[in-house]
């Protein structure tokens, strides 16, 4: 069931991470912009939560631990 999903849900969160970035670059305002980055990072957390669970390893959530911390 989760090899099914996982695809799915890797996409979706590529495609948030492509959205985050346009509104990054084209955002009207610097509150914008600065909403933008910190959903950026979030996404690229989650991201990196899907790669260690599709490859099966704990070291991307080691990786996710700390970027997690070391960008708030």
């Amino acid at each position: 069931m989760l090899a099914a999903v996982l695809p799915y849900a890797i996409a979706m969160v590529a495609i948030a991470l492509a959205l985050s970035l346009a509104r990054l670059l084209i955002g009207p305002d610097v509150p914008d912009r600065i909403l933008a980055l910190d959903t950026l990072t979030i996404n690229a957390i989650a991201l990196i939560m899907l790669a260690g669970i599709h490859w099966e390893t704990t070291t991307f959530f080691e990786a996710a631990t700390f970027s997690g911390l070391s960008f708030r």
